[in-house]
């Protein structure tokens, strides 16, 4: 359950909003792509490995494997077996991992819903429709936590949404029956009226189809999204949360999401997923289907040059310079091949070239391959296009690396300018321009200024990027070696240990940043006395 937006706790609300959109895009990606020949094979098998021993839920997998078909998805997981249990405890946390391996029957549910309710919304009258016709009023009996149902009610007005495949009936009665059972939970019944619209989630009435047909089932699909109407509390204890679904969001995120989504490429396909997977920052996943993809195409062959050129971003991520230089070699290799010299997806790799040539320390040549990079672009790009301020920032970070801080900042204002232009205003690239920016002011020793820069990347990175993401963890570095310049080692301290308590979540543990940071740490330490703890 996601708050999508509110007036409170600012920060953590942002948390849950870049949440949900990443969610979106995983789960739009993992629906939209073309099922491969083995998807239900190994689907099934990892299946009987989380039942070995359970023979009951070994027959089950069984029973599915043999008679399985498309159209009986809403069945099979209304069954309340293996599907229903492993599907929804996948979709609570997120597991990225057992949603891709799953995502053959994650498909085929969404997609049994959706020409459900099409069916259901194309068979309506289209003149002289009353309200009972269009709408359905259905309930879910839930336990939340305190804080959870508190944050709630200071959201009135605002929006909800359910990460999960929501299961609702048309009788209050039914849903009473799913109230926790233990006293640290708050008893919450939701009261929804659903439209029957094209442009919403899809929902659908599932009492024919469903084992359980006694209980009135309405199902919605994955991703719904509700405006919170009203509250009230009843005297036995009961909470009645009015719900209206929606097809609208916030609009800033709404807006940074259709952005990722156009940088992800048309095409839904494994390179898509593992691109996603580096915007978030999980980048063991991102490896996985990267390499993944590159096995499903021959060497040599043109697709391949995007997954070398995904896989060696994870590398880069990871700090694993060499091995993303050589995968980067290698989709320049093919690509020369098979693209003229000034097209713009050589530039691209010339750039991220160029990026890790600059983490090596080798500035000159880093330099060298931006300049073909701009001069490719200058040639096919128009002058606002956000590819252009990339190069500019890059171009300002080996500069800033050499000492020459004038110069990097003049390309990194030049770099934020394309982008205030052309992109999103909470997108996370904004952050980093602003983060090259007060590097760049740290340097010349105006440190207010750099400051000030840096917290402007922090509240766009909150709202943009999960919580655990290592660029959160670079701003907060940023943020401590200002404190620490400015002599206000507590405020550095407490930024270096956010920082290591995200680089430790999300990157290995031979990482350069860590030891940069604990390094950080070391000094500030020394820098107050404590001689000991350094």
């Amino acid at each position: 359950m996601n708050i999508l937006s509110t007036n409170i706790k600012e920060k953590e609300i942002n948390k849950q909003e870049a949440s949900f959109m990443y969610f979106q895009l995983l789960t739009e990606i993992l629906i939209g792509m073309e099922q491969e020949d083995d998807a239900k094979t190994n689907m099934i098998n990892h299946c009987r490995l989380q039942y070995i021993g359970n023979e009951i839920s070994l027959k089950y997998i069984d029973e599915f494997d043999k008679t399985y078909s498309p159209n009986e998805a809403i069945w099979w997981y209304t069954r309340h077996c293996f599907l229903f249990e492993i599907l929804n405890k996948a979709l609570r946390i997120q597991d990225i991992d057992i949603l891709f391996k799953y995502r053959f029957f994650l498909t085929d549910l969404h997609n049994q819903i959706k020409q459900l309710h099409s069916e259901f919304v194309q068979s309506l009258p289209t003149t002289n429709i009353d309200n009972e016709q269009k709408t359905v009023t259905v309930y879910r009996g839930q336990g939340i936590n305190v804080d959870e149902l508190e944050n709630l009610k200071n959201n009135f007005g605002g929006l909800l949404s359910f990460n999960n495949f929501l299961s609702t009936s048309t009788n209050p009665t039914v849903a009473l029956m799913f109230f926790p059972t233990t006293s640290d939970l708050q008893s919450v019944l939701f009261g929804i009226i659903a439209e029957y619209r094209q442009d919403t989630k899809p929902f659908c009435s599932i009492k024919e189809i469903t084992k359980f047909n006694d209980e009135e089932e309405v199902l919605f699909s994955i991703g719904s999204i509700f405006r919170i109407e009203s509250f009230d509390r009843f005297s036995n204890g009961v909470t009645k949360i009015s719900l209206t679904l929606t097809a609208q969001e916030d609009e800033q995120l709404k807006q940074l999401r259709q952005h990722i989504r156009m940088e992800l490429g048309e095409e839904l396909n494994l390179n898509a997923l593992g691109k996603l997977m580096i915007n978030m920052g999980e980048y063991q996943y991102a490896q996985q289907y990267c390499t993944t993809s590159i096995q499903n195409h021959q060497l040599a062959h043109p697709d391949t040059s995007p997954d070398y050129n995904y896989l060696a971003l994870v590398h880069h991520a990871k700090g694993e310079y060499d091995k993303a230089l050589e995968n980067y070699e290698r989709t320049l290799e093919i690509k020369l091949k098979s693209l003229p010299s000034n097209h713009p997806s050589l530039a691209t790799t010339l750039n991220n070239t160029g990026l890790v040539q600059d983490e090596k320390g080798e500035y000159n040549k880093a330099l060298e391959k931006y300049e073909r990079t701009l001069e490719i672009q200058l040639k096919s790009l128009p002058s606002n296009h956000p590819l252009l301020a990339t190069i500019f920032n890059n171009t300002g970070s080996a500069l800033n690396a050499k000492g020459q801080n004038d110069k990097a900042l003049e390309s990194f204002e030049r770099a934020l300018e394309i982008q205030l232009r052309s992109l999103p205003s909470n997108h996370p690239l904004l952050a980093t321009t602003f983060n090259n920016i007060g590097t760049a002011l740290k340097a010349k020793g105006e440190f207010d200024k750099a400051l000030e820069s840096f917290e402007r990347a922090l509240e766009i990175q909150l709202k943009s990027l999960p919580s655990n993401h290592p660029s959160l963890a670079t701003t907060y570095n940023n943020i401590g070696l200002v404190h620490d310049e400015k002599g206000e080692y507590d405020k550095a301290l407490e930024n270096y240990e956010r920082t290591i308590e995200i680089l430790l979540k999300s990157l290995p543990s031979n990482h350069p940043s860590l030891a940069t940071t604990l390094n950080n740490i070391g000094s500030a330490l020394k820098a107050k006395g404590e001689y000991d703890k350094a």
